[in-house]
């Protein structure tokens, strides 16, 4: 990019409004979600996780929506080592007939 197309990006940047403190906090967690997903795999518990970057002033949101995060942003992707795997679907197989009705019995074939 020139130089000339990025002094016009910052000064345009400097003047919009500030986001919303939702949308802040979401930006917050898209800066350390690569962390959070070291983390995941290293075995720490969400909990602790987000406890760990409250204490260091990383992110101020609530545990239940750090967790909306994290299964919005990691579970979900393919890449994360605790995403569910999606089964393929079920194929109904035909099966054997064992038992036939017949409203007129034998007899000698009844208990």
């Amino acid at each position: 990019m020139s130089e000339r197309i990025l002094e016009q990006l910052a000064e345009w940047s400097h003047q919009q409004p500030t986001p919303s403190p939702r949308y802040q906090q979401k930006i917050a967690f898209l800066a350390i979600q690569q962390d959070v997903e070291d983390a995941m795999t290293a075995g720490y518990s969400l909990k602790t996780i987000h406890a760990f970057f409250v204490s260091k002033k990383k992110l101020q949101c609530q545990y239940a929506t750090f967790l909306g995060y994290v299964r919005r942003h990691i579970k979900n992707n393919d890449r994360s080592p605790g995403a569910k795997k999606r089964q393929a679907p079920m194929v109904a197989r035909p099966r054997d007939k064992t038992f036939v009705f017949n409203p007129l019995p034998d007899k000698d074939q009844l208990i």
